[in-house]
């Protein structure tokens, strides 16, 4: 985890619990940035982690960051007495459903929502200076 991050950070991977973001360095400048939400909105888990990956790419002191690769999770429990988690990830339009349990899972929600997550996870590529040609590529100072 990055130090500057923490102050932030709600979300526990090991867990799979909890909302909000989390990054990983990869190396110098690539980094794996996770943004989790409690309910069914693919694009606002989006538009929270280009944001944060924004943020991140200020931190680094780079310019600005590309997207290498793009991963969309949704997690529904399916069975509240087995504890059974139905797992779907996409990424470049395919999609691949599994099935895990997870006793803490259900306990992140009241009872009268839907105990569901969407998480975006982005690979991100961070430079300075000019900004590639032919790429899609995002300012670091500005805002989305």
């Amino acid at each position: 985890m990055i130090a500057g991050c923490s102050s932030q950070y709600r979300y526990h991977p090991t867990h799979s619990v909890g909302q909000g973001p989390y990054a990983t360095e990869v190396t110098d400048n690539l980094y794996r940035v996770h943004y989790k939400i409690l309910h069914n909105s693919p694009d606002e888990a989006e538009a929270l982690a280009l944001d944060h990956s924004r943020l991140l790419t200020q931190r680094m002191q780079f310019d600005w960051f590309v997207i290498v690769q793009r991963y969309l999770v949704i997690e529904e429990l399916v069975n509240s007495k087995t504890n059974r988690i139905q797992r779907t990830e996409c990424s470049q339009d395919k999609c691949q459903q599994s099935n895990y349990s997870n006793p803490q899972f259900k306990n992140q929600f009241k009872p009268s929502e839907p105990a569901l997550t969407t998480e975006v996870i982005l690979h991100i590529r961070m430079g300075k200076g000019l900004r590639p040609d032919g790429i899609k590529s995002y300012n670091a100072t500005s805002s989305f």
